[in-house]
């Protein structure tokens, strides 16, 4: 596989695995439940996901052996991690809303705004 390719194919897996987290982020959320209902279910999502992107941190940083890949890897992130992140804000937006204005769940906005964002974080830590 070309560096090119090589990287793109990470960048492109760690972004998948972050919108498929909103996704089911989305489906907890989807019927806005109590706060203390559905908070409890935030940590065995993340903890799935945080996973998974550890995972694909090994691959990312394994990429660090062979500089095209990741100069490939990082222009893609760098081109469309911002694409997903505007994702999540427009799909989980009303509920940030909902809990923020409506019905007070400080530990679900803090779910949707941070905790999700940090996913990718996981996946490009150096």
């Amino acid at each position: 596989m070309d560096p090119k390719t090589q990287g793109e194919t990470v960048a492109k897996e760690i972004l998948a695995a972050f919108d498929a987290a909103v996704d089911e982020a989305k489906a907890l959320l989807g019927p806005k439940p109590a706060p203390d209902a559905v908070a409890p279910q935030f940590e065995p999502l993340l903890a799935r996901y945080r996973e998974k992107m550890t995972a694909l941190n090994q691959q990312y940083l394994a990429l660090r052996a062979d500089p095209p890949s990741f100069g490939a890897a990082n222009i893609w992130l760098g081109a469309n991690r911002g694409k997903s992140v505007f994702r999540k804000d427009n799909l989980l937006g009303t509920f940030v809303a909902h809990y923020r204005f409506f019905v007070p769940g400080p530990a679900v906005v803090e779910f949707v705004e941070t905790s999700l964002v940090r996913l990718i974080e996981t996946a490009v830590a150096r």
